[in-house]
C-alpha cells in the first residue's frame, strides 16, 4: 500500500490544494517509481508547473542537477508556479539547468549529446514537446520521442 512518505506522486503537489475529488483520486494513483514517466494535459491544466515540481523533487531528493528543456517564448508567457516552500534563494533552483528548443532539431540535437555530459542528471524533463510539431505531424514527433529515449537512455 502506497503513502505520502513513499510516493513522489503526492511530493509533487504537496501545496496544492485539490478538489475533494480530485484528493480521493490521488490516493489511486500508482507509485511513480520508474525512469521514464510523459506527463500530458491540456492548456491550463498546471502541467508546465508539475513538470517544474517533478524537477525539484528529484533535485531535492538526488542533490543532483536536473535538466529542464522548454521552449524560451512558452516559459515567459506561462511561468510555471514553485512549489509553495521554495523561493527565490533556495539551493535546489542553482541545481535546475534549463535548455531552451525551439525546433525539433534542437530536441534532436540535445538528445544526441545526452551521452557527453560529464554530471549526473537526477531527472531530464522536456516541457511542451507538442508544441514543436506543427499540425498532425506526428511522424516527427514519434521520431523525437524514439531519439529522446535512445538518448536518455545512453545517457544512463
Amino acid at each position: 500500500m502506497e503513502t505520502e512518505s513513499n510516493n513522489p506522486v503526492f511530493a509533487l503537489v504537496s501545496g496544492m490544494l485539490p478538489t475533494p475529488m480530485a484528493a480521493t483520486n490521488l490516493h489511486s494513483i500508482q507509485d511513480i517509481r520508474s525512469s521514464d514517466t510523459l506527463l500530458c494535459g491540456s492548456a491550463g491544466s498546471s502541467r508546465s508547473s508539475l513538470a517544474l515540481h517533478f524537477a525539484l523533487h528529484y533535485i531535492s531528493r538526488t542533490m543532483l542537477p536536473a535538466l529542464f528543456v522548454c521552449r524560451q517564448e512558452g516559459l515567459e508567457q506561462q511561468v510555471p508556479l514553485l512549489p509553495h516552500f521554495y523561493h527565490g534563494e533556495d539551493p535546489n533552483l542553482h541545481l535546475l539547468h534549463i535548455k531552451y528548443i525551439n525546433t525539433p532539431g534542437d530536441l534532436q540535437r540535445i538528445s544526441s549529446c545526452l551521452h557527453m555530459h560529464q554530471g549526473a542528471y537526477s531527472a531530464i524533463v522536456i516541457e511542451e514537446i507538442n508544441s514543436l510539431v506543427r499540425g498532425e505531424d506526428r511522424n516527427t514527433l514519434i521520431r523525437m520521442l524514439a531519439m529522446l529515449l535512445e538518448g536518455v537512455r545512453a545517457y544512463r
